[in-house]
């Protein structure tokens, strides 16, 4: 009896941990679990040749930003950062571990990791940079459009969200 108590309040704990946002067209919901950042982003309306993303950092200014762009119907997952409200600057390779691609009927849901330590060309720094057990911001961005391959601004003003669930 003992075990099967310790497990369901386990698999509680784990659950309780599970933070959420939910707004319009776009959710997320997002875990830490040891050093690991796991977080699964749903565009339930997003067409060819839009991207979409979230992002991690205080403001709009030096956002370290995880994006999908819908090609050909097909989502490409890459990581960048932003200097302001002007279209994000691409790494050359993505930064994150894709979990989850998936593209069906304008809806997209994708799920990666990444460390909360130093990670990518900046070393950008989850567990620094984020105060995540005050005021983290988590930035979605619902749409944002192409014109052949080059990525122009934000179609729609990006949600933000604060959080106060996430420790480390």
């Amino acid at each position: 009896m003992l075990p099967l108590f310790l497990a369901a309040f386990l698999v509680s704990s784990v659950a309780a941990a599970d933070c959420t946002y939910s707004g319009g067209d776009v959710s997320a919901r997002w875990q830490v679990s040891g050093d690991k950042l796991t977080v699964e982003f749903i565009n339930k309306k997003i067409g060819n040749n839009q991207w979409t993303g979230i992002g991690f950092g205080p403001n709009m200014e030096n956002l370290e930003v995880v994006l999908v762009k819908i090609e050909g119907s097909k989502p490409v997952l890459v990581t960048g950062h932003t200097s302001g409200y002007d279209a994000p600057t691409l790494d050359k390779s993505a930064n994150v571990s894709p979990q989850l691609m998936n593209y069906n009927s304008n809806q997209l849901t994708f799920r990666f990791t990444r460390p909360l330590g130093a990670n990518g060309a900046r070393n950008h720094k989850l567990d620094e940079c984020q105060t995540w057990n005050d005021r983290s911001m988590l930035t979605l961005f619902p749409k944002m459009f192409i014109e052949s391959t080059k990525l122009f601004g934000f179609y729609s003003v990006p949600s933000v969200m604060y959080t106060t669930a996430i420790r480390t």
